[in-house]
């Protein structure tokens, strides 16, 4: 499985992010988005499937468990 932390949900992000999430082969760790409007519309498409969504993407750059 890899582990996958997405950054950007826009035009094209929404179709990357139903990829990832629909894939057997990759996990969705967190989607990070400078817009709070964006990440509360990925959230109501993907709900719990991902388990952060987040402003913050730096958190994840050093993160081993992100392949």
């Amino acid at each position: 499985m890899i582990n996958i932390v997405q950054i950007g949900y826009g035009y094209w992000g929404t179709n990357v992010a139903r990829n990832i999430v629909q894939s057997r082969e990759t996990n969705m760790i967190a989607l990070a988005d400078a817009s709070a409007a964006r990440l509360e519309a990925a959230r109501n498409v993907y709900g719990s499937a991902i388990p952060d969504y987040t402003t913050d993407y730096e958190k994840y750059l050093s993160d081993p468990n992100v392949d």
